[in-house]
């Protein structure tokens, strides 16, 4: 049970709409909702793989996808985001309603080779790496992407 909208005693009046007093959620109902910023909303599709911990559990790696992006914006103190809702993989019998969860959502995946950045040799512009050929090394171009340290 999430919510008791009314306690013993208290007094309901009549109206056009019935007062709600349980909400009941059941155990694999549990979602993620997530507010992404409008700067990294447009590489965030429905199926994509997401990454959370929650700090209860800081050490576990929670896993799910995104399988909503609301089409309306929430803006707040001039923020605007928007609400990416996420199905929980796995273990979601361990999280609670309500707990803050930090997020990270794969957009892209690309394959890359890593090159000790002594390796990469520059020509102006351009950019190579010497590599093994049939008759000795050969320069090949290279584009550089992410750089990390050395």
């Amino acid at each position: 049970m999430a919510s008791v909208a009314t306690q013993e005693g208290e007094t309901v009046a009549a109206s056009f709409t019935a007062p709600t007093f349980v909400t009941i959620i059941a155990d694999n109902a549990l979602q993620l909702v997530a507010m992404v910023d409008e700067t990294d909303i447009a590489n965030v599709r429905a199926g994509n793989p997401v990454t959370f911990t929650v700090d209860s559990f800081s050490s576990r790696d929670f896993l799910g996808a995104v399988v909503r992006i609301a089409p309306k914006a929430t803006i707040v103190s001039g923020v605007v985001n928007y609400e990416v809702t996420i199905n929980i993989s796995q273990d979601a019998q361990l999280l609670k309603p309500d707990m803050t969860a930090n997020v990270s959502i794969q957009t892209a995946q690309h394959d890359s080779l890593m090159l000790p950045a002594a390796a990469i040799q520059h020509d102006g512009d351009q950019r190579f790496v010497y590599i093994q050929g049939k008759s000795g090394a050969e320069r090949t171009p290279v584009i550089v992407g992410s750089k990390d340290g050395g």
